[in-house]
């Protein structure tokens, strides 16, 4: 197996499927390196899994006295492979997805799915890689408001790669910039919320008539503008951030 592969094999079998292969998992989600060398269908090494682990640019793996497991990801039950002490984190966490899920997403919130939790990014850039995984689909990246969420009860545990664990985030707690690009963003307001949506009229004025009609601005409609770059617009920055 090339180290692709490898790298393959061993998240199918540390984060959701051992018994594939015959082994179990410790609570904590640790196995014997051996025992995955013995039972894998395909020859693999020590130095194979060793150079995996080492050079993975998203840190997946980690080993530790003969034994290895995956970082985060599980949907295996039970299994918890991180610090369990609740974490403080910072302002805003992000998380990369794709356009064709924007609305569902956006009214729904994020949702673990198979894993044990919501995995977010700790800055822009990261998530932004994240988003680009999804081959063939428009990236996006969320903002979310992670230190609200601390402040309102919300805990989060942060894994051993520097990836952000929550059980889920609820559509309030989405900042309203939504990145279509590093350096460019979308600005999309949460659901109901009637104070953004004038802010939004007044950037695109001819959505008022979706508005009085609906009473509200659906995703799509701010999506068709166009993306914009607010980063230099100071009064919709200061409204953001006297928001925050």
């Amino acid at each position: 197996m090339n180290d692709k592969e490898i790298s393959k094999f061993l998240s199918f079998v540390l984060r959701h499927n051992p018994g594939a292969i015959g082994v179990t998992l410790d609570p904590e989600g640790w196995v014997d390196v051996d025992l995955i060398i013995k039972n894998s269908r395909k020859p693999i090494t020590l130095q194979d899994i060793e150079r995996v682990v080492r050079e993975n640019d998203k840190q997946r793996f980690a080993l530790k006295d003969g034994r290895i497991r995956a970082n985060q990801g599980h949907s295996v039950k039970g299994i918890t492979a991180f610090d369990k002490t609740p974490r403080v984190p910072p302002r805003f966490l992000y998380h990369g997805t794709s356009l064709d899920l924007f609305d569902v997403i956006r009214k729904q919130g994020l949702k673990p799915m198979s894993r044990h939790h919501v995995h977010l990014s700790p800055d822009l850039e990261t998530a932004w890689k994240v988003a680009k995984r999804r081959f063939g689909k428009t990236p996006i990246v969320f903002e979310v408001l992670a230190l609200r969420m601390t402040n309102e009860g919300v805990e989060f545990y942060l894994s051993d790669n520097g990836v952000w664990l929550t059980d889920k985030v609820l559509p309030k707690y989405f900042a309203p910039k939504v990145f279509i690009d590093l350096d460019k963003y979308y600005f999309s307001p949460p659901p109901d919320d009637k104070e953004w949506y004038r802010i939004i009229i007044g950037m695109f004025p001819n959505l008022k008539e979706e508005f009085e009609r609906t009473g509200k601005i659906s995703p799509e409609s701010i999506l068709k503008q166009g993306p914009k770059v607010f980063k230099s617009d100071e009064d919709v920055e200061r409204l953001f951030e006297d928001r925050e």
